[in-house]
């Protein structure tokens, strides 16, 4: 389907079948703006800044391995130097006692600075979907509200 957008227009393009649009090669998420030729160029990234799924993957399985953690969710959450910072929201088992700088050091001495998250939240309770699984949505909408409701 061929849609025709006006000039200015900022947005996600997609192509469909197996193969990408021309220009737009292993860059899949850029946001494109539209040009009265109808071509597009790419602005800016449309979703996560976080590198990879290796970055998040070796946090998420380094924090579940310290003893004190029972779940655990990593997301990006806006960061004015680096665009995203990692960010780490434990669940510790209950009667555990956890602060955000053992969870720190305890990444740090297994995976280095780098993949260390630069913001540790201990909540008692992740929200979850009817299966169980983390709604990381709603955890990283909670934590900005939370933001933007200090920053007031």
């Amino acid at each position: 389907m061929l849609v025709t957008v006006q000039e200015g227009i900022s947005g996600r393009r997609i192509s469909p079948g197996r193969e990408p649009a021309i220009g737009s090669w292993g860059r899949p998420r850029r946001v494109s703006d539209s040009r009265t030729s109808g071509t597009f160029f790419s602005r800016s990234r449309a979703a996560s800044a976080l590198p990879a799924k290796w970055l998040i993957s070796a946090c998420w399985n380094s924090l579940l391995a310290h003893p004190a953690v029972l779940d655990c969710a990593v997301i990006g959450l806006p960061d004015d130097k680096w665009g995203e910072r990692v960010t780490a929201i434990i669940q510790p088992y209950p009667g555990q006692d956890v602060t955000d700088q053992d969870i720190r050091a305890f990444v740090k001495a297994r995976l280095g600075s780098v993949k260390t998250p630069k913001q540790v939240e201990v909540w008692t309770d992740l929200p979850r979907s009817k299966l169980g699984k983390v709604l990381k949505n709603e955890v990283k909408s909670q934590l900005l509200s939370q933001a933007d409701h200090d920053r007031r």
